[in-house]
């Protein structure tokens, strides 16, 4: 058999007939590469959206106005996305409970309030109060024991701070009171009297001339005192009264004849306060003025000396 009448060699032939190059023959020139503009538009090769997860937190989202506004609604309304169908059948079962609710409240209501209206009034109770105990009267002011000492005076009781009245003084006779003064300038030491009866009758009647113009404060002639002159050296307002160190042998009956109590200190003010039933956390000036009114108490007991007498 001839090679010619062999299929795959007329099949051979036939690809050599229709211009396909041969492996002896030449290559073909190389064809030129066409121009950009002739091939056809590349698809473009942007980078593919970014997941939910990596977009930016502050990229604005466009909301588009409802066409159809209802004014009846809220002004939110205007911006709200549609429903979709589970939500707005879950907010009709919410609105159908609700409208249950309310109907089911007043229902209530209305029974509650016949029930209430039917009941009887309920009776008045009648409460017996036990018998209230009286008032406790305010506890009676502190008084301070008095321990008996002996007189350091004649005039004086034998109590502190506490001098004899009138009646008492006139009855033992005693009509001079005396004390001892200290000259500043020559140093002399000397017992002064005063008399009773025209003394007391000076300061009892300058204290009820000026009692209210006082208005519990001590007069300047008693703060700052006028000491009498020197009996030796003449001087003037240089003898001044010897207080002793011992506050209860203190001459008070001597120094309110000479107006001469603003000489002793706060401390002697206190103690007489004290022992006399008078409230002593006040200035100086206070105390003096209570002290000048006891001790005219003292010895006028009947007299207008009470600090509320005007």
């Amino acid at each position: 058999m001839d090679d010619d009448d062999d299929p795959k060699t007329r099949d051979i032939n036939l690809d050599l007939s229709l211009g396909l190059p041969s492996p002896e023959e030449n290559p073909p020139s190389v064809q030129s590469i066409p121009s950009s503009s002739s091939l056809p538009p590349r698809p473009s090769s942007a980078p593919p959206p970014p997941s939910q997860s990596e977009q930016p937190l502050n990229k604005k989202i466009r909301v588009e106005p409802v066409s159809h506004i209802d004014l009846s609604q809220p002004v939110n309304y205007i911006y709200q996305r549609e429903l979709s169908g589970w939500e707005r059948s879950w907010n009709n079962r919410e609105q159908q409970l609700g409208a249950r609710w309310r109907r089911y409240r007043s229902t209530f209501h209305h029974i509650r309030q016949r029930e209430i209206s039917s009941m009887p009034p309920p009776p008045t109770p009648m409460l017996s109060l036990p018998p209230q105990p009286p008032p406790t009267p305010p506890p009676p002011p502190r008084q301070i024991p008095q321990r008996e000492i002996s007189p350091p005076f004649p005039w004086a009781k034998n109590l502190r701070a506490k001098v004899l009245d009138w009646k008492n003084l006139k009855e033992l006779g005693i009509e001079e009171i005396t004390g001892q003064v200290k000259c500043r300038q020559c140093d002399m030491q000397y017992e002064m009297s005063y008399d009773l009866q025209k003394e007391f009758r000076r300061v009892g009647s300058f204290i009820l001339r000026h009692k209210r113009e006082f208005l519990d404060r001590a007069a300047d002639v008693w703060t700052n005192p006028v000491y009498p002159s020197c009996n030796y050296c003449g001087k003037q307002n240089s003898a001044r009264p010897v207080i002793a160190n011992k506050k209860r042998a203190i001459n008070w009956l001597f120094l309110l004849l000479g107006e001469l109590i603003g000489c002793c200190n706060i401390n002697q003010l206190k103690y007489f306060c004290k022992h006399n039933e008078i409230h002593r956390t006040a200035a100086k000036d206070r105390l003096l003025f209570l002290t000048y009114l006891k001790l005219c108490k003292q010895l006028d007991p009947d007299g207008p000396f009470d600090r509320e007498d005007g």
